[in-house]
């Protein structure tokens, strides 16, 4: 059995829970494959800005 670390020992910064080493990549894969499809559609996405939910255009104000 592995001894266990005292309760005030800290954890150092860089670590990062297992579980989600990934979340933030796949996260940000699965927001391009939606920018991808609302355009491919001729929608828009609803993001939330300044403490709101707007409508935007998926890649701004160029065309797509």
């Amino acid at each position: 059995m592995k001894p266990r670390k005292p309760a005030n020992e800290k954890l150092p910064e860089h670590t990062r829970d297992p579980d989600f080493v990934g979340a933030e990549a796949a996260l940000r894969r699965a927001a391009e494959r939606a920018r991808r499809r609302a355009a491919a559609c001729g929608n828009d996405i609803a993001i939330f800005q300044d403490g709101k939910v707007v409508w935007v255009k998926p890649y701004g104000d160029k065309e797509s």
